[in-house]
């Protein structure tokens, strides 16, 4: 996996900054493949990596926020308080 890693890296331009899905629409998986895996090989194990990451992701970002929620439901807070927080997580932007 790591030979797979590098070599997606090396085709990614220096100054990305292209949304996940139109980047990886661009990606030539043809370059991509390695020591007899096909590029369509290449691209599902990538595939399969992303969504495992994308799921548990997903699951930490709820748990976080549920943790949030608990801490500033124990202790008084401000409404507007509250929603910048829960605004921030939602954008990867963490208020701790």
């Amino acid at each position: 996996m790591d030979t797979l890693f590098e070599k997606i890296g090396r085709l990614l331009p220096k100054d990305d900054n292209v949304k996940y899905q139109t980047q990886a629409e661009k990606i030539d998986w043809v370059a991509v493949a390695f020591a007899g895996y096909t590029g369509p090989e290449c691209h599902d194990k990538w595939v399969e990596i992303t969504t495992k990451v994308h799921f548990i992701l997903q699951y930490t970002l709820v748990i976080m926020f549920l943790q949030l929620l608990i801490v500033l439901l124990l202790t008084p807070f401000c409404l507007k308080s509250f929603l910048r927080c829960v605004y921030n997580i939602m954008t990867h932007v963490y208020c701790f």
